[in-house]
């Protein structure tokens, strides 16, 4: 079964290849990678993930190789990986001096490498090939290839054998996805079939339903609040704009009600352990999550709000007991000081500038728009979970929306100009 999967995987590819839909490929590479590490591991391929990956990588920038001045000029002007660099070098340096030296800890080094090749280079390499319209396009649409193929590979290949719908974490055991990863796929399957059902024909549009039903099935099953909560704010969104454009804002309401109902009945079916998570709130300032804000304020003050504790230093300053503060803004903070907390501020500010204005770009088509969207799902995600290395998704999808947002940025200011001219 696994090699039938990677054959699939490589006919897909050959196919993108020979109709040169470079942007295909690169979400694959880019934000699909662990699903082909999985089909590689069952195809009996071990240990090639990566490698398989930059392999990808170079098929994409061969491709476009006569637009890299276009992307190259992005990378250096882009004030968000300008922030991003500056991180990487305080997080190298702080690793040297502070972390490294005094513990001798190895996994330090291990986790800022990791973090170079699933972070950093990965950032890049999305900025320079998404250079013009025809490679975002087919970098969408590609989302309902590899998300088809990411529902049939968790449910023939991997199967859910002893899977508990009531227990979330018994996903990791059963299946080797942890419920973050899942809800994260689930999140932005769900939200590419959204943005494509809202202008798909009538005979195909039950297709992209039963793909919504299928990532709201694993989106409940992972029970990942802050996913949840993001594909929530992310549908509103979504959808308060699409319906702006037409003159109907006030349909949000039935919308959104309409929605509601079918979400209850769909999990009239199952009893997910979510719901069970969500009341867990009630008594959030005894849970660890809460007690993070204090000790990683504490942990930034110490350190005269300028100075980080270096990567992995959170874990060593709560004496091992707990290993990131489970918050991208947190963990920049106490581990990279002023810088990283810089950074975190200008990712965020930066990157909802640029959803507004994407939204609000009327000749951007709608399932263009499933890059905001889709980056509004994980910035909750990343809010509440995850570390500089397990939200390396999150930081590619970013690179994502500034691309984008790039390749439309003339179409906006256009539209603004007329309509402050009719003004």
């Amino acid at each position: 079964m696994g090699l039938l999967f990677l054959i699939l995987m490589l006919v897909a590819i050959c196919f993108f290849v020979l109709g040169k839909k470079s942007g295909a490929i690169l979400a694959l590479a880019a934000v699909f990678s662990d699903m082909a590490g999985i089909i590689l591991e069952a195809a009996g391929i071990e240990g090639i993930n990566m490698l398989f990956r930059y392999l990808l990588f170079l098929i994409v920038i061969v491709m476009n190789i006569d637009r890299l001045k276009c992307g190259i000029r992005r990378l250096i002007a882009d004030s968000t990986s300008i922030m991003l660099y500056a991180v990487i070098i305080t997080m190298l340096v702080l690793n040297l001096y502070v972390v490294g030296r005094a513990r001798n800890d190895s996994d330090v080094a291990d986790f800022q490498l990791n973090v170079i090749l699933r972070v950093l280079i990965p950032y890049i390499v999305v900025i320079l090939a998404l250079t013009d319209k025809k490679i975002v396009k087919d970098f969408c649409m590609s989302f309902l290839v590899w998300g088809g193929l990411f529902f049939a590979t968790f449910f023939l290949l991997i199967g859910m054998d002893g899977v508990v719908i009531e227990d979330r974490m018994t996903l990791e055991e059963a299946t080797g996805i942890g419920p973050i990863e899942l809800s994260r796929f689930a999140g932005i399957i769900l939200m590419s079939c959204l943005g494509f059902l809202l202008g798909a024909k009538t005979r195909i549009q039950p297709l992209f339903i039963a793909m919504i039903l299928i990532g709201l099935f694993l989106l409940f099953l992972s029970s990942q609040r802050g996913t949840i909560l993001g594909v929530l704010v992310s549908v509103m969104v979504f959808l308060y704009f699409n319906l702006a454009k037409k003159g109907h804002p006030g349909t949000l309401v039935i919308v959104a009600g309409f929605l509601l109902i079918i979400v209850y009945l769909f999990l009239e079916q199952f009893h997910f352990s979510f719901l069970s998570r969500f009341k867990e709130l009630e008594d959030i300032e005894e849970s660890n999550r809460y007690l993070d804000y204090g000790f990683s304020w504490a942990a930034f003050s110490q350190n005269h709000f300028f100075w980080g504790l270096g990567s992995r230093g959170y874990f060593y300053f709560m004496d091992e007991l707990r290993e990131y503060p489970h918050s991208f803004i947190l963990e920049q903070m106490v581990e990279y000081g002023i810088v990283g907390l810089c950074f975190a501020v200008v990712l965020i500010v930066q990157s909802v500038k640029c959803c507004i204005r994407l939204f609000r770009n009327s000749l951007c088509p709608d399932f263009i728009k499933i890059v905001p969207a889709m980056w509004i799902v994980l910035l909750f995600s990343v809010l509440v979970s995850g570390n500089f290395l397990s939200n390396a998704q999150f930081f590619v999808t970013t690179a994502a929306l500034l691309a984008v947002y790039y390749c439309y940025k003339d179409d906006y200011e256009s539209q603004e100009s007329v309509v402050h001219k009719r003004t």
